[in-house]
Parts: C-alpha cells; structure tokens; sequence
C-alpha cells in the first residue's frame, strides 16, 4: 500500500530548488503529470479518493477558472506518485492556444521500491496511459521525448 509521507524525499516537490539544481540523475524531477488527471467531476473524484488528492482548491482565489486536488499538507499526491487532479470547468479553450513544438513523449518510467502497490494505484484510479512502473531503490522517473532536434532523456 502506498501512503502519502512515505517517502519523504520527494514530498517538497518544486519547491525545494537545490534539490532539483543538484540532484542526481533521475531525481531532479518529482511528480508527473498525466492528461487522464484532468476531471469534469472534481468533487465526486476527491470524494472517492480523498485520502490521496486532498481538498478542492479553486485557483486563482479571485475569480477561479480551474481547481486542483491538493493535499491537506500541500504536499504532491502521494509525494508525486498519483497524478494531480484538475477540473477545468468544463472549459477547454486555453488548450488551443498552446502551441505544438513538435515534442512528443514516447516513454515515461518511473522507478519505486514498490512497484507492483504502484501499479495497482493506476489500476484503481482508472488511469489512461499510465507510466511504466520498474523496481527501484527510490523514487525516480526517467521521460524520453522526441523532439524536432532529436530525441532527449529527461530525468
């Protein structure tokens, strides 16, 4: 069973700069996320699945647009295993006018010590595509995208 806190490595996220400036290889990222987390029905999701993502928190606190699931702690979900989850309100138009560099993932892997509770959290969670889960000794996530300019690791 994964539990939110259990690796408190990765549980500052972003927000722990040095860690991202000097981290080793496969470390300096710490959360992922998936198209799949964005819902239409944040409330029945964070109903259902509260313990992982939180609270609903409608941003920006003036006049919302979106809402995030965050945690009581404002840590990532489950320390950046579980994606987050965000309603746009139904309203989708902003993604039109982001435009398309030409990147495109081809694979995304992330290394746990307990992949196969990983797993079976994407399965209960009904998520598309999820990442591919191997054995590790901590948590680690490794993407490679290919670019216009070639292909490129990112870890």
């Amino acid at each position: 069973m994964i539990r939110q806190g259990q690796y408190p490595a990765v549980r500052d996220g972003l927000n722990w700069t040095s860690r991202i400036r000097f981290a080793p290889t496969g470390t300096r990222a710490t959360a992922c996320v998936d198209g799949s987390s964005s819902t239409e029905n944040i409330d029945a999701t964070l109903s259902a699945h509260g313990m992982i993502f939180g609270s609903k928190v409608p941003l920006p606190a003036q006049k919302a647009s979106f809402a995030f699931g965050v945690p009581n702690d404002g840590s990532l979900p489950l320390d950046g295993i579980a994606p987050s989850i965000i309603d746009h309100y139904s309203d989708t138009s902003h993604f039109a006018a982001i435009p398309d560099m030409g990147a495109r993932l081809r694979s995304f892997t992330i290394e746990h010590p307990d992949p196969t509770g990983v797993v079976a959290l994407y399965r209960n969670l009904a998520i598309d595509h999820p990442p591919t889960v191997i054995q590790g000794q901590e948590i680690k996530y490794r993407a490679f995208i290919d670019t216009r300019t070639g292909s490129r690791e990112l870890s």
